[in-house]
């Protein structure tokens, strides 16, 4: 064992007896276990739902561009965003998708994310249809990252990264029909570091908060934090979340996802180098700051997305590394809160 994985586990044993987490959605299933050992949870915690599992994952869509693959390679499923259409009542997929890299290859390096896939359906659990993709980047060193759509102006707008491009920047697209997209060079927000997996939340005076994840900062885990008024020109402002131990894996969390619910904001955070489906839970009634110290809870699912049907909310799951699940792609289950 490497002394990084020495490490890494360490830190692990660390953060989970410290925290004495509840563990909620294990392999699928919805249960709620407190640890044998560590501090309670803070009393005012105690108010707070507890969003959980509600049954089982299902799968929900296999990889787009799988099927029209010529080569028949194994394509995959990573990051993605849900953006729910009021106008039509259809529900968008939109997510990073490729072929899986042959064995010796880097799953995360410079050509392996080059895909951003669409999908639609007019119900969470489908069936769901695969569209051509929203775009993509042909050049072999092109990385595609997560992204997050929002109404913008007569039309709707992406955020995503790209780090063929620039590691310091979010990058914009823009559409007239959820279909097709133009992308917009230079613009964007700009940060110190690398911009990955954002999330636009919409405060009730118009203001959008912009969480997205970086290296760790001073090797101190971070979630930064925007605000924009036209989603085009962006203020930072402090970290949503700032951990206090310095770490030795730089992205320690990842795919942040910030959501209401009952005037209470539920930020998730990926923890995925503890382990890869290892999503925590936080809390707060001010959507500016999250307490690293008072987790509510984790859910054990890879870069979750949260979205609300019908008054009903759903939580996916997907990844590149993830070898529970037989079947690779898109994995959905009801989010219930208790």
């Amino acid at each position: 064992m490497s002394q990084l994985q020495k490490n890494m586990k360490k830190e692990r044993r660390t953060f989970l007896r410290s925290f004495g987490l509840g563990i909620v959605g294990l392999t699928g299933f919805s249960y709620s276990v407190r640890a044998e050992h560590g501090l309670e949870h803070p009393a005012d915690q105690q108010t707070y739902l507890m969003p959980y599992v509600k049954g089982r994952f299902q799968h929900i869509l296999d990889p787009p561009g799988k099927r029209s693959d010529p080569q028949k390679r194994p394509w995959y499923i990573n990051d993605h965003h849900f953006f729910v259409d009021e106008k039509t009542q259809v529900i968008h997929w939109y997510g990073i998708t490729n072929p899986i890299p042959p064995a010796g290859e880097s799953m995360y390096g410079p050509g392996s994310s080059l895909y951003m896939g669409h999908a639609t359906a007019t119900s969470p659990f489908g069936p769901w249809t695969e569209h051509p993709h929203a775009f993509s980047e042909p050049e072999e060193d092109g990385h595609i990252g997560c992204p997050f759509v929002v109404p913008y102006k007569d039309g709707y707008l992406m955020l995503y990264p790209n780090n063929r491009v620039d590691k310091k920047r979010l990058f914009v697209a823009t559409s007239k029909d959820l279909f097709t997209w133009e992308k917009l060079e230079g613009k964007g927000p700009v940060g110190e570091g690398n911009l990955r997996d954002p999330c636009l939340v919409k405060l009730d005076d118009g203001t959008y908060l912009l969480y997205a994840a970086d290296f760790s900062y001073e090797k101190i885990p971070h979630i930064r934090l925007y605000k924009t008024k036209d989603l085009l020109n962006y203020e930072e402002l402090e970290p949503a979340l700032l951990g206090t131990e310095p770490v030795s894996t730089p992205f320690y969390i990842e795919s942040p996802f910030v959501f209401r619910h009952e005037g209470i904001y539920y930020l998730l955070a990926n923890f995925s180098h503890h382990q890869y489906s290892e999503t925590v839970v936080y809390t707060s009634k001010d959507p500016y700051k999250f307490d690293w110290e008072k987790p509510l809870s984790t859910i054990f699912t890879h870069a979750p997305e949260v979205f609300e049907w019908q008054g009903r909310y759903y939580i996916s799951h997907c990844g590149l590394e993830d070898q529970h699940w037989e079947r690779p792609g898109l994995y959905l289950a009801e989010l219930g809160f208790k």
